[in-house]
């Protein structure tokens, strides 16, 4: 029995998500075997090999899903987690640990510790690779017009963004720092927030327009910007 256990945690904890291997789903309050199968899986009898692969349907369990069975279109989850990563499912109150495959809802939040680090990945190929230290709010939208956005909150620390540039994106990608924000296509940046709120952004590979109140400042490569966000709310370059 402790070695099915030893097993079982290292399957649910593995470092990396490759391919054939499992999504993970963290049971919220209303979760229903009807809801998930309706959300998420490819079909209605999947939820027959879901049950086999798990116990019990309550919140705080994490389930382990065959990546087949998962419509994984415009899904954000964590694509890798190493050291001490944690995840803060919406409305929640307890840090857990996170999971690579986990997939990812508005609100929640993830944070790496002095040593961890952890991709979020959005779409087909944008990544956010969030250094040690570091804490985001995954916050995505969907507007008339618009579309969905997939956005991401940067409350503290470094994050290195890559995005694809294709006419055929499928959602919009967004880095939020306090009183600033980035909407990225075909380009890849490191963005640092301090805790005293002070961001600097340092451009990698092609070209940033940052939104700062009714300001924009464009980036070009190998340049960067720095700003800070006085009591008002709006940064200042």
């Amino acid at each position: 029995m402790r070695k099915i256990i030893v097993i079982t945690a290292l399957l649910i904890f593995a470092p990396a998500l490759r391919g054939g291997e499992d999504f993970v789903f963290f049971v919220r309050e209303g979760d229903t075997a009807k809801t998930l199968t309706e959300n998420y899986l490819v079909r209605p009898t999947a939820w027959e090999r879901v049950v086999q692969y798990n116990y019990l349907l309550k919140p705080g369990n994490l389930i382990r899903v065959p990546v087949d069975l998962v419509r994984n279109e415009e899904r954000a989850f964590l694509e890798f987690v190493s050291g001490k990563t944690s995840f803060l499912p919406a409305g929640g109150r307890e840090w857990i640990p996170a999971a690579a495959g986990l997939i990812l809802q508005n609100g929640d939040r993830v944070r790496t510790g002095p040593e961890g680090n952890a991709v979020i990945r959005t779409g087909l190929e944008d990544r956010a690779v969030l250094r040690s230290a570091t804490e985001v709010v995954y916050q995505p939208t969907r507007g008339f017009l618009a579309g969905r956005t997939n956005r991401i909150t940067i409350v503290e620390g470094t994050v290195i963004a890559s995005t694809r540039k294709l006419e055929d994106r499928e959602a919009r990608f967004v880095l939020q720092a306090p009183g600033s924000e980035l909407d990225l296509v075909g380009t890849e940046l490191r963005i640092r927030v301090s805790p005293a709120g002070e961001t600097r952004f340092e451009v990698l590979d092609g070209e940033i327009t940052v939104k700062a109140g009714r300001e924009k400042y464009t980036v070009p490569s190998e340049m960067g910007l720095l700003m800070s966000t006085p009591s008002g709310g709006e940064g200042d370059r």
